[in-house]
């Protein structure tokens, strides 16, 4: 059964930067530590951009998931999660892929982030929950560069 995923999600990048990639738990995602591109980090409108998120999913199958920049400056950083709906609880597994890492922090216990900093690409694994559960979002914050005035996504 095809069940659509809640778009904005792409609103995706929710103007949230990030540091290093030992900062964790800010997708932007509800029930996590927020965001801080507003009081951290320049202005939005990065380059950063997902590759291979489904538009519609069925249960239970898996993807690789792209994160990649289109222009300016490396990402330094990134958190990600997938949630049900607009709410807090987690929808599928996310597993680390090419230069990301898994991690579990309050409020957000299956994010992922890059491995190592300043990064052109990256990939992560994300399988769908079985059985369905309807409507989900994908979060994504980024932090191109690796200074308060950089571009986030």
């Amino acid at each position: 059964m095809n069940r659509a995923l809640v778009a904005g999600t792409l609103a995706l990048f929710a103007a949230v930067a990030l540091a290093p990639p030992f900062v964790i738990g800010y997708s932007g995602a509800p029930g996590t530590f927020g965001t801080c591109a507003g009081a951290c980090h320049g202005s939005s409108g990065g380059t950063i951009e997902i590759v291979g998120f489904p538009a519609a999913y069925e249960a239970g199958q898996s993807y690789i998931v792209s994160v990649v920049h289109r222009g300016g400056l490396t990402i330094n950083n990134f958190n990600a999660s997938v949630r049900v709906g607009s709410g807090s609880t987690n929808a599928g597994t996310i597993t680390a892929g090419y230069q990301t890492e898994v991690y579990s922090a309050y409020g957000e216990t299956n994010g992922v982030h890059l491995s190592s900093e300043n990064q052109d690409s990256c990939t992560f694994n994300w399988q769908e929950p079985d059985p369905a559960v309807g409507d989900l979002k994908l979060y994504v914050a980024g932090l191109q560069g690796n200074v308060d005035t950089d571009p986030t996504r």
